[in-house]
């Protein structure tokens, strides 16, 4: 799970992030392709 700031996670655009069962999501670039990478706010 990555730690990113509050302010990082808002400026990403609306179709990059999302909240799913209480748990907030970034859409990442990984070897495998794009995947929902989950994040802890600070």
């Amino acid at each position: 799970m990555e730690i990113i700031s509050k302010t990082k996670y808002q400026k990403l655009n609306k179709d990059y992030k999302t909240i799913i069962n209480e748990q907030h999501y970034i859409l990442k670039l990984t070897n495998n392709g794009t995947c929902l990478i989950p994040v802890k706010l600070k």
